[in-house]
């Protein structure tokens, strides 16, 4: 559900854009008698495509479902946190952490593509933090503070993967 309310925005924008530039071309050849209409259409659809999605929907119309709907990463010296606005947070204890990756797949841009996982001492699956959370970025703070010999060759790797893949970031050491 939640990756649905993500997609109205976008859908709506792109059919409302569609509909002004097929519009606005069909009237440019009109008014001039000359095919100018295709060179207006491209113009005019990226331009509504911003103005409808970026500032109409996004941040007037759908801004509070979209932050009630993205998940928030935040920490302190003991502890991470990560969950949604609304609901309770999902802990990740830095001294529990036993290792770090980065999962990578090929569903970009139009889904999340990138995702931290933080494996703990005596959970089966890990935590994940998806790229497109709210502060993710301080996750390098993170990894800059709580652990040593971080494997930055795996990030910069990672970062730029467009594949289906998986980077070792970080392993207790023993």
């Amino acid at each position: 559900m939640r990756e649905f309310l993500y997609k109205i925005p976008f859908y709506v924008s792109l059919i409302s854009s569609a509909c002004i530039a097929a519009f606005s071309g069909v009237y440019v050849d009109k008014a001039y008698a000359a095919s100018y209409g295709i060179f207006v259409m491209p113009v005019v659809f990226i331009v509504c495509h911003f103005l409808i999605n970026g500032v109409v929907l996004n941040r007037l119309v759908f801004r509070n479902v979209i932050e009630r709907n993205t998940q928030v990463f935040e920490y302190d010296e003991s502890k991470g946190s990560i969950g949604y606005p609304d609901e309770a947070p999902r802990f990740i204890p830095w001294k529990e952490v036993t290792k770090i990756e980065i999962v990578t797949t090929d569903q970009g841009p139009w889904e999340e593509d990138v995702w931290w996982l933080f494996y703990l001492n005596e959970s089966e699956s890990p935590i994940d933090i998806a790229q497109g959370t709210k502060n993710h970025e301080k996750i390098f703070e993170v990894l800059e503070s709580y652990f040593t010999n971080v494997n930055m060759n795996e990030i910069s790797r990672a970062m730029g993967s467009t594949s289906n893949a998986k980077f070792n970031v970080w392993t207790k050491s023993s």
